[in-house]
């Protein structure tokens, strides 16, 4: 399952979503596809304000399909397990940050684009030049 959705946002930072409530298409960040638990979780930001979640507010929902052809998501109820992977996800943000400002290569990174970022200073969707880069 996993494979399955790393492929379908591995090359997108965002994704559009149909709010039902309000009737309009609202714009997210992809910003981390993860495994925990043997599940899979999305963590989301809203791209532009949205009336609804507060600023820096991050969804986050299990991922589900049917069939290998309908992807959905699954709200959480379980507020510990919640916890567990907001947690697991900021540690990872954290790793990052720490990898960054010791100029290292970013979790994930190759160095596999050639665009120098990887070797040089790390490597991140901005900096990345090449359509190839695993980090887009």
């Amino acid at each position: 399952m996993a494979d399955n959705f790393d492929n379908e946002f591995e090359n997108s930072d965002t994704i559009v979503l149909y709010n039902e409530a309000n009737d309009k298409d609202e714009k997210f960040y992809v910003l981390e596809v993860m495994d925990y638990k043997d599940r899979q979780f999305i963590i989301l930001q809203p791209a532009e304000e949205l009336e609804d979640i507060a600023e820096n507010e991050l969804l986050i929902y299990e991922l589900g399909d049917e069939d290998d052809e309908e992807h959905f998501f699954i709200p959480i109820e379980d507020q510990d397990l919640l916890q567990e992977v907001f947690d697991k996800f900021m540690a990872e943000v954290e790793e990052y940050e720490k990898a960054v400002a010791e100029g290292e290569k970013a979790k994930g990174c190759e160095g596999c684009s050639g665009c120098g970022a990887g070797e040089e200073k790390n490597c991140d969707k901005e900096t990345c030049k090449k359509e190839n880069c695993k980090r887009k």
